[in-house]
């Protein structure tokens, strides 16, 4: 069952679902470094082609949504991470940091210094993520 926030509108799987209302602009969240911010549409594009998305923009964060969350984009000095959820453990030479966020969810960060980083491995950890909504619905 989802639920929507009476104060900004966005709709989360949860009720009551802890969030931050406050919107900002993509330069804000990454801090108007040009290097981030070219990384972080790099990415958009290459997403765009798995399918259709939304982004919400936070002050802090960006999240990219299909369904439900399934990634975040932190800015970094030079960089952005990416956080992707996923249902289990993957061990990855891009992956920097892994932590469980729920019972049967794991958050991967990813960090990206250069448009490179961006690789063929990297995107489908990416894919991977962004398929899981579809799953989850069968």
């Amino acid at each position: 069952m989802s639920w929507t926030c009476h104060k900004c509108g966005k709709t989360y799987q949860k009720q009551n679902q802890y969030h931050i209302c406050a919107e900002a602009g993509i330069d804000e969240v990454l801090r108007y470094d040009s290097a981030s911010i070219g990384l972080y549409h790099m990415l958009l594009n290459l997403i765009s082609e798995f399918g259709e998305f939304e982004t919400r923009v936070s002050t802090k964060s960006i999240t990219l949504v299909k369904g439900i969350g399934f990634a975040l984009v932190y800015p970094r000095r030079k960089a952005i991470d990416i956080c992707l959820f996923l249902n289990d453990e993957v061990d990855h030479p891009s992956i920097h940091k892994i932590q469980q966020y729920s019972k049967n969810r794991y958050l991967h960060t990813i960090r990206i210094r250069e448009p490179d980083e961006l690789s063929n491995e990297v995107l489908q950890l990416v894919k991977q993520a962004y398929d899981l909504k579809d799953k989850q619905d069968d």
